[in-house]
């Protein structure tokens, strides 16, 4: 209910501001504070789907999103929310000499290691397609595919240089409004794409 939201989770969260802003303001030594965190809220359970264009027009840019979703995913682990990152790829119609359509890269986990090692290995298609490609199979992949938990905060993350056919050169022909329904369905789940943007 809507008392509960501020008791398990919003309240929490202002007090750790109040005390983190009080700490910043008193010489050092004087106070001790510590982050209070509702463990049973299923609010602080995050599982955070990254998806990634796997198309050969981002290979300029591949180096550095390998850097920075390395570093962004070990900021991740390194703090009190409960959260898990899963790597889902795409590319485009294999019927067009695309290497793939969309696949699962790993799922939900808790080992850094694994993620990380997810993004390292992560390669691009070689073959030059053209501009727009099957991110709705990639973010449809991710919807279905991965293992996500009933109650945690759910997150899709598109990283990409190029916006999704529509509609979707897959067998199933996702569209948008598909897209944005089914994520909905999800509890439901916010995406981050270039032109698609799901309240969650």
């Amino acid at each position: 209910v809507h008392s509960t939201v501020y008791q398990e989770k919003w309240i929490p969260q202002a007090a750790n501001e109040i005390v983190n802003t009080i700490k910043s303001r008193l010489p050092n030594g004087t106070t001790k504070t510590q982050v209070w965190l509702n463990k049973n809220d299923k609010s602080y359970q995050m599982d955070i789907a990254l998806v990634l264009d796997g198309s050969g027009s981002m290979v300029n840019q591949l180096d550095n999103i390998k850097a920075k979703l390395s570093a962004f995913v070990n900021s991740l682990y390194g703090v009190n929310w409960d959260t898990r990152v899963a790597v889902v790829a795409y590319d485009d119609d294999p019927a067009i000499r695309a290497s793939y359509l969309s696949k699962v890269l790993n799922d939900f986990t808790y080992d850094k290691a694994v993620t990380t090692k997810s993004i390292k290995d992560f390669q691009l298609d070689t073959y030059p397609h053209d501009i727009q490609e099957a991110m709705y199979s990639g973010i449809m992949t991710a919807f279905n595919d991965l293992h996500w938990r009933d109650g945690a905060q759910k997150k899709t993350i598109v990283i990409t240089d190029a916006p999704a056919k529509d509609p979707d050169p897959g067998p199933q022909r996702w569209t948008k409004e598909q897209v944005a329904k089914r994520a909905l369905e999800l509890d439901p789940t916010s995406s981050l794409t270039p032109e698609l943007r799901v309240p969650g």
